[in-house]
């Protein structure tokens, strides 16, 4: 994985001195709550283990952590993925850095890149109906929405309801109209 640079951030591998914060963003139900896949609580030990399968190659996922140091920021602010089997993003931020342009930044930028570097056609992301703030980033990165789904949630330990989004390698992501004569 390349690290990527923007004006504020620095996306790149996540480190055994990210645990600490990880833990504490991450095991905020207020964010583990918005994703499918991040469990609450959330321990150091999960934490611990996330990153080492991370760097033994054995996470399903490409993942960078956030880093705002270049803006005078913090070492680890959240972070962003890919799965490149499904071409599908996840991110999330944690709670003290919401509302700053990160998301965003980071979003574009990783975007931009894959587009450039890598055989992808588009790529997906998924948000909950209640999480109106991450479905803003997708929106002001291109993306656009495809429709709706259920998704598990880990933390909530339940199905909820999400939007679905694309964004085209082309920069065409017009979603093809129903015929007329159909439905």
């Amino acid at each position: 994985m390349d690290n990527l640079s923007t004006e504020r951030l620095v996306l790149r591998t996540p480190r055994t001195s990210d645990a600490g914060p990880m833990t504490l963003y991450a095991g905020d139900k207020r964010v583990s709550g918005m994703t499918t896949s991040i469990p609450h609580p959330y321990s150091q030990q999960m934490a611990d283990t996330f990153i080492e399968q991370i760097h033994a190659g054995k996470h399903r996922e490409d993942v960078w952590a956030l880093d705002a140091t270049p803006s005078g920021g913090a070492e680890f602010i959240g972070l962003i993925s890919l799965n490149r089997e499904k071409s599908s993003m996840g991110y999330w931020v944690g709670p003290p850095f919401w509302s700053t342009g990160y998301a965003s930044e980071a979003l574009a930028a990783l975007t931009a890149h894959l587009f450039a570097t890598c055989a992808i056609a588009e790529l997906t992301a998924s948000v909950f109906f209640d999480n109106p703030a991450s479905a803003q980033v997708l929106r002001k990165t291109g993306f656009v929405e495809t429709g709706k789904t259920w998704l598990y949630s880990v933390a909530r330990e339940t199905e909820v309801p999400a939007f679905t989004f694309r964004l085209d390698a082309t920069g065409r992501n017009a979603i093809p109209s129903p015929s007329r004569g159909e439905g």
